[in-house]
């Protein structure tokens, strides 16, 4: 007897056996350890900020182009991207994966008071 006819003739069990089998995977996918898939967390930070009342032609010349330029003198940075938008603007930045995190963000901080005083001052 082939296959599809049991499973024709006998429906019951072939459900059955299905539902077992997602059952037993469902349970195995949060028993079994996750030895080969470790945890990545990616290296990626951004400066996000927020000038109300402004265009974005406003927002990139004053605020960032120079946030973007003290960013680039970061060590380790893979990449950098800006956006400005109708009253808000981000400076994204990628680093090289195992970059201390904690340390970068500590570098982007004082970047930022670096730059703090060419910014204006109803900056958010």
């Amino acid at each position: 007897m082939k296959l599809s006819e049991y499973a024709i003739d006998k429906p019951i069990t072939t459900v059955m056996a299905a539902l077992s089998l997602v059952v037993i995977g469902f349970i195995s996918l949060f028993r079994l350890p996750l030895e080969y898939a470790p945890d990545l967390q990616y290296p990626r930070m951004y400066v996000g900020f927020s000038y109300p009342s402004s265009s974005p032609e406003e927002i990139e010349r004053k605020i960032t182009k120079p946030i973007e330029e003290m960013m680039g003198t970061i060590s380790g940075i893979e990449s950098i991207r800006a956006r400005s938008y109708g009253s808000r603007g981000y400076v994204f930045m990628e680093f090289d994966y195992g970059t201390d995190m904690e340390l970068k963000s500590i570098q982007v901080r004082d970047r930022i008071d670096q730059v703090r005083n060419l910014l204006p001052e109803d900056l958010e």
